[in-house]
């Protein structure tokens, strides 16, 4: 039966077999198949953060006072928040974001 330990960064699969000397480790990245390394647009920088952050959408929502699926929608560059949520996510990038609004 595998083990697994995660030290923040990477999953550590471990499998013993019939002696315990003999185990077997495999060291796989903790990171979903959409985790966005070169974020271009909002969507992407949003998604990166909250994965970085460990959160779910439900949790995201509650900090921005919007419906998980309204992230969901930024995330996947659907819609673009108004301006009334720049502060909110400044704060939550951590940086200000300047890009081009696609018109």
């Amino acid at each position: 039966m595998p083990v697994l330990k995660s030290d923040g960064n990477f999953v550590k699969y471990t499998l013993y077999h019939a002696l315990p000397f003999s185990a077997l480790d495999i060291r796989v990245p903790n990171r979903p198949h959409d985790y966005p390394k070169e974020p271009q647009t909002l969507g992407e920088h949003l998604r990166k953060r909250r994965y970085d952050l460990r959160l779910t959408r439900r949790e995201v929502g509650r900090i921005f006072k919007v419906h998980p699926g309204v992230i969901m929608h930024w995330e996947n560059d659907h819609n673009e928040p108004s301006g009334c949520y720049e502060g909110l996510i400044r704060q939550f990038l951590g940086y200000d974001l300047i890009l081009k609004r696609h018109k």
